[in-house]
């Protein structure tokens, strides 16, 4: 079994830590996430121009798929701004009765 660390965080509201285990192919490229109890005296330390680099609706998801070798879009709709109000306006048409187009 190949393991990637994901970035240690502990906090007091947060004592678990998130790791990544990629199973062999043998056992079908499976992923599957285990949670270990963490130090509550570790601290996070987070490079502050790569998660500035990320849209705030989903910037620490991002800078933890990049660190661990993932590319993550960044021109993803955030969390308001004209086409996320165009998702909401395309979502109430259809509710009532109009096209999905």
């Amino acid at each position: 079994m190949e393991t990637k660390q994901i970035p240690e965080a502990a906090s007091k509201e947060s004592q678990m830590k998130f790791t990544l285990a990629t199973l062999t192919e043998e056992d079908a490229r499976l992923r599957r996430p285990i949670l270990e109890a963490a130090s509550v005296a570790a601290r996070l330390a987070l490079d502050p121009g790569l998660l500035a680099q990320f849209p705030e609706g989903y910037r620490h998801l991002a800078y933890l798929q990049t660190r661990i070798g993932y590319e993550v879009k960044t021109d993803m709709p955030g969390l308001d701004g004209p086409e996320v109000a165009a998702l909401y306006r395309r979502g109430e048409s259809w509710l009532e009765g109009g096209e999905l187009g």
